[in-house]
């Protein structure tokens, strides 16, 4: 799949865009090195070849190998004469949101007031669920409430940061009430009522809420 989407062409317009000051990023998590890394993908776009295109598909691959869900990506690295191999999974292994300091360094290099704008795939606070004492359904609920209450507690900390250099502060989340039940990873009937959902939120008078609680946001 991935071939057939990112392609040769697909970096030359990403290595474009990134020579005119446009950035993209993605998060990896280093299983071996306990740490989270940072992928300039325009910087590795702009290499324009064979190799560039390959380690940018595995970024991505990384990027979505949840952790215990699926295997980790394999790249590489040269260090002290020596060829190692790092393993690489989902970024979310150390944050759920990033970019809030480097997009605040970036604002207080400028003279305009600055604004935060941020997309959550997900409710702020997971439904109750029942679960068989079984090893492997109490592993999958524990990941989900571990990702879940990491990424509000990034919110949180995206909100503090913001409030402390005076950054209009904005984010969007799916509802708590939004109840319907996907049936895999991949529902349509699921994932055309969630893209409703975000359609009329959307298009309501003001969408974007100014603290991360729910039903809670100051609109305006």
């Amino acid at each position: 799949m991935l071939k057939n989407v990112i392609t040769q062409d697909l970096i030359n317009e990403i290595a474009d865009e990134h020579a005119k000051g446009r950035r993209l990023y993605v998060l990896t998590a280093n299983i071996e090195a306990r740490r989270v890394v940072i992928w300039d993908m325009g910087a590795i776009a702009s290499y324009r070849s064979q190799r560039a295109l390959e380690l940018f598909r595995n970024v991505v691959i990384a990027s979505s190998s949840i952790p215990a869900v699926f295997p980790p990506a394999r790249f590489k690295v040269k260090a002290g004469g020596q060829i190692y191999e790092e393993l690489h999974l989902d970024g979310c292994l150390g944050m759920q949101m990033f970019g809030a300091i480097q997009l605040i360094q970036q604002i207080k290099d400028t003279p305009v007031k600055g604004r935060m704008f941020i997309i959550r795939n997900g409710k702020l606070y997971d439904d109750p669920v029942q679960i068989r004492p079984i090893l492997a359904e109490i592993a999958k609920a524990s990941v989900e409430m571990q990702l879940t209450n990491q990424a509000y507690m990034d919110l949180i900390r995206m909100y503090s940061l913001s409030k402390a250099y005076d950054i209009e502060f904005n984010c969007i989340f799916i509802p708590q009430d939004f109840r319907e039940a996907s049936k895999g990873m991949f529902d349509p009937r699921y994932m055309a009522k969630l893209f409703t959902s975000g359609y009329d939120i959307a298009m309501s008078k003001e969408p974007w809420q100014k603290i991360p609680i729910p039903d809670m946001g100051e609109k305006k």
